[in-house]
């Protein structure tokens, strides 16, 4: 039952380098289960999702993502750290969050996707300088299936040009502004 055209599973990685082209299958990429460090990904061209993350623990930076039809970046589970980000062409999200997951966002520019980052079913994501254009929502932050809560979102020094932010009862959208003297 794996769907990745590349799937990597029960493993510890480190220092990795992946790059993907004109994937057809239902993930370009798919890490389950796996911990460590993938320092360059590039994907372009996916006919379904890019990237999906299934309780993983990484940290992964680097990433330049172009064309998906579906999602750009799925994950579920887990607990990861992405940095460096350039995300262009979504045909559905650029990021989505789903089950549980925890996620930290750095350095993020997305292009021209329905929507910038979804975050859901009691997952967590902290944004930290982050310009979404494009798209027609930022975020969406909701829940979807029954058994989680909503989804939570902390973030610091987002550029949005469509201001479209949905936040359903039960989740939280917290803008945190930093103070310099």
């Amino acid at each position: 039952l794996l769907t990745g055209c590349l799937t990597i599973v029960d493993s510890e990685i480190s220092n990795l380098s992946i790059e993907l082209e004109n994937s057809f299958c239902e993930d370009g990429l798919n890490l389950i289960r796996s911990k460590g460090t993938i320092d360059n990904l590039a994907i372009k061209n996916s006919l379904h999702d890019a990237l999906d993350v299934d309780f993983s623990n990484l940290h992964i930076k680097n990433v330049d993502i172009i064309e998906a039809g579906n999602d750009c970046i799925d994950l579920s589970g887990g607990e990861n750290h992405f940095s460096d980000l350039s995300i262009t062409d979504c045909g559905d999200k650029a990021i989505s969050l789903g089950e549980k997951s925890k996620s930290t966002f750095e350095m993020v520019t997305i292009n021209d996707s329905q929507v910038g980052l979804e975050i859901k079913d009691s997952s967590l994501s902290t944004l930290n300088n982050i310009s979404i254009k494009n798209t027609l929502i930022c975020i969406n932050a909701f829940n979807k299936k029954q058994e989680f809560w909503g989804g939570f979102v902390k973030l610091s020094d987002m550029d949005c040009d469509s201001n479209q932010v949905n936040q359903q009862l039960g989740s939280k959208i917290i803008e945190i502004y930093e103070l310099y003297n």
